[in-house]
Parts: structure tokens; C-alpha cells; sequence
């Protein structure tokens, strides 16, 4: 089974980021075990399109990532890679990280250091 939490990130420059986080319960953990996370721009996070997706996985010296689905937005792309990176690192498990928003310009007005940061805290409480 899969466990999913929704947590609301308050954002000083504009609109609340929604943050989805689904992780495997205790008897199915694995390393191996993906952790999904999903992050919403705007009021309403259901009406939202896709604007990336990444996947990242760790390994003993490194972690890799790759752009599933990619924007032209290249903040909201770097932000992603970023999150998805870090969350597998601290996590050690693999992790799949989702970014939708309207596309407009600002979609991620928010200082990154402060969505990555909660981010991160959501995956290690979620993982526990």
C-alpha cells in the first residue's frame, strides 16, 4: 500500500504551493521503493496542467536525474531537477517529482531555497 499526504506550503510572494507526497507503507519499504511528490501552483491545484516531471535515483557516489516531461520555463525545470535530487538523496529511494501550474509568468514566485527545503522535510517525514 501506498500512504498519500497533502501538506500547504505558504508562499510570502504570492499563492500557497500544494505539495502531494505518496509514500509505501512499512511492509511494502524497499530502497527500491519509489516516492512520488507532486507540486501545484494556484487556488485551485486540480485544474492545473502538467509542466515537468523528473525522476531522480540515487546512487552510492552520485544521483542521476532525468526530465520526463519537459518546459520551456527553465526556473521551473532547474526547481524540479533540484527537488527531485534531493529528495532521492535524502531519501534513498527513488523519486518521481511533478510540477503544475498554470504556466504563467511566475509560476514558481517563491524562493527555491524555501520550496526545496520543505519539500525535502515532507519526503524524510513521509519515508519514516
Amino acid at each position: 500500500m501506498v500512504k498519500t499526504t497533502q501538506h500547504t506550503i505558504e508562499n510570502p510572494l504570492g499563492s500557497p504551493f500544494h505539495v502531494l507526497v505518496s509514500a509505501p507503507e512499512p511492509e511494502i519499504d524497499t530502497p527500491k521503493s519509489p516516492i512520488s511528490m507532486v507540486v501545484s501552483t494556484g487556488a485551485n491545484p486540480a485544474a492545473q496542467s502538467l509542466m515537468a516531471y523528473v525522476y531522480a535515483i540515487g546512487t552510492a557516489r552520485d544521483v542521476y536525474s532525468t526530465v520526463l516531461v519537459d518546459t520551456v520555463d527553465d526556473t521551473v525545470r532547474e526547481t524540479a531537477t533540484r527537488i527531485a535530487k534531493l529528495c532521492a538523496k535524502k531519501s534513498s529511494r527513488p523519486c518521481y517529482l511533478g510540477v503544475a501550474g498554470d504556466g504563467g509568468a511566475g509560476t514558481l514566485a517563491l524562493d527555491q531555497l524555501l520550496l526545496c527545503r520543505e519539500c525535502v522535510k515532507l519526503v524524510e517525514r513521509a519515508a519514516q
